[in-house]
């Protein structure tokens, strides 16, 4: 028996089953959340809030060692309120791909690269003989200093 039926779709019925193949597929890779750390890296990917939550847990638990720290593609928000980044004394790259977080609110003491990575590495030297006097958080050319330099002399 051959049956053919001929369907006829509008526009938007067919972007609506174009959209709901592309979300099963999605869907399908969600399922392929993968949640790594050791002493020195948190990584996650596909993760929900719960494992966000999880993620965030370890990376306070073990926040004197962690030199890499990277969730990608995560549902939720991953709130840096709680910690802060600046001040960890290993953090090497942070990278937030695809996931939704206030980290660029909260924090100035990277260098951006790419969409929601950022290097953490600290730019400058540091001496533990002058340990009171505060880390720089900026740079500055030679012009800049000599304008710096006549005003604090004014």
């Amino acid at each position: 028996m051959n049956m053919k039926k001929i369907v006829r779709l509008s526009e938007s019925n067919l972007i609506g089953l174009v959209s709901k193949v592309i979300n099963e597929k999605k869907g399908q890779q969600r399922m392929n959340r993968k949640l790594d750390h050791n002493d020195q890296t948190i990584y996650l990917q596909y993760g929900d809030q719960s494992d966000i939550d999880d993620a965030m847990s370890l990376l306070m638990d073990n926040r004197e060692n962690i030199k890499f720290f990277h969730l990608w593609f995560c549902d939720g928000f991953v709130d840096f309120s709680g910690i802060d980044m600046c001040e960890l004394p290993e953090l090497e790259f942070v990278g937030l791909k695809g996931t939704k977080s206030n980290f660029e609110e909260l924090f100035d003491c990277y260098d951006k690269f790419g969409d929601n990575y950022y290097d953490m590495a600290k730019p400058y030297f540091k001496d533990e003989r002058i340990s009171d006097v505060p880390e720089p958080r900026f740079s500055m050319n030679e012009s800049d200093l000599k304008r710096l330099v006549k005003k604090i002399v004014k």
